[in-house]
């Protein structure tokens, strides 16, 4: 029997299902294990997962050129479980809002939940689409995005499951420079998105874009389940010249997510200034960023504070309003907020429900407002977030907030 050390899935009993998939059985010890066996097990994992190249994930922000052609190019195996007997399939239907937005729907059919898959983990897929294939229209204006996860026999939806699906913008096939950046997503806690009346997020739809709808679903109460699973995404949205029309106020994306030192020395520990925690470990390869710095981390037992300097990560060329945030987190997480450290003020906080009794967000709060709060260009902000781990053993983490200013 195979031993894999990983910090992440120490806490996850990866069963029988990796005997399929993988030649191996595999339960997972509470070792630390080398920096080598920690890459081959998660390398592993995520080829298990679905995918021999790294999976969209779920923060915000764009990718190198390096790492954007891989993930542009990443494919989720048709069946990464050898039991699988339905075929993954992708449908799309074209439909009309009551306000004359379109609506592009796009279902990702048949994942199969048959043990425990956490955070990053889990069977994924993807679809590109051209909401304007004749590129008529120089921009997309995105009004909302919606997405459920639905059980494929009865249709009822099982938000639960959710990992995280996003809407990205990504350059062409055979385009050289493939550009990913991820422009709108959700997860546990929050089924849609939708911009306040008169905004749109405004992008590109140029001959060398196209949207990438991925989406990835995860189980960590139930390893015995056999399940299948459709992940539904709604896109609304409108052209250039309709946005002209209605004088639609254009957004973009500016959105902020703690990172965490996996090996802080005594001169790197500054910029947590306020956490309780001076060292991350980290919970998977697919979020690590340069040298020791990770945005997906393991939350050990009890409460932990997390804070980072995210004023880089906001690029802010000049004032400006938020107009819509919402929340990326993970089970246990209380809350998540931004401050301008020049004023010592908080810009907003969100509070974060969870399941008493298993490992799900049953809710996150958001913001929408036409009015708009203020983010300063030469002022300083950082992030905090609050993870209480009532288990006895570990969990894992994320936390961003995803921004729409003007």
């Amino acid at each position: 029997m195979g031993i894999l050390s990983t910090p992440l899935a120490r806490d996850y009993r990866i069963r029988s299902v990796l005997a399929r998939s993988l030649a191996i059985s595999l339960i997972v010890a509470p070792s630390l294990g080398s920096a080598q066996s920690l890459d081959n097990s998660l390398d592993s994992l995520q080829k298990f997962a679905g995918s021999q190249e790294p999976a969209p994930l779920c923060l915000p922000g764009g990718h190198e050129q390096f790492l954007a052609e891989k993930v542009a190019l990443a494919s989720p195996l048709p069946n990464d479980n050898p039991s699988e007997q339905r075929p993954r399939s992708v449908e799309e239907a074209d439909k009309v809002a009551a306000n004359g937005d379109l609506i592009k729907e796009i279902t990702l059919k048949n994942f199969l939940i048959d043990d425990i898959y956490p955070s990053m983990y889990g069977p994924w897929n993807r679809h590109y689409v051209k909401l304007f294939p004749s590129n008529e229209e120089p921009y997309v204006w995105i009004t909302g995005y919606r997405a459920e996860v639905l059980d494929s026999n009865t249709g009822t939806a099982s938000q639960e499951f959710m990992c995280h699906t996003n809407l990205d913008l990504a350059g062409v096939p055979g385009n050289p420079y493939r550009y990913v950046k991820s422009q709108l997503s959700i997860s546990q806690g929050q089924q849609a998105i939708m911009l306040p009346p008169g905004f749109g997020l405004r992008i590109p739809n140029g001959p060398d874009n196209m949207i990438d709808v991925n989406g990835m679903v995860l189980n960590n109460n139930y390893p015995d389940m056999h399940k299948y699973l459709d992940f539904r995404a709604s896109i609304h949205y409108v052209g250039e010249s309709t946005a002209r029309s209605r004088r639609l106020v254009a957004l973009r994306q500016a959105s902020v997510f703690n990172t965490c030192r996996t090996n802080p020395g005594p001169s790197q520990t500054a910029w947590m200034a306020g956490s309780t925690d001076t060292e991350c470990e980290r919970a998977s390869k697919t979020s690590e960023y340069a040298g020791d710095i990770t945005g997906h981390w393991i939350v050990y037992p009890g409460r932990h504070v997390y804070k980072s300097d995210v004023t880089s990560q906001l690029g802010l060329d000049d004032d400006t309003l938020i107009h819509y945030m919402w929340v990326h987190v993970h089970p246990f997480a209380e809350s998540i907020e931004l401050i301008d450290e020049t004023t010592k003020t908080t810009v907003w906080r969100a509070n974060i429900e969870n399941n008493p009794y298993k490992a799900v967000v049953t809710d996150t709060e958001h913001y929408s407002s036409a009015k708009g709060l203020p983010l300063h260009r030469r002022h300083k902000y950082s992030l905090v977030s609050v993870y209480n781990n009532p288990k006895q053993t570990n969990a894992d983490a994320m936390a961003a907030i995803w921004m729409y200013v003007r």
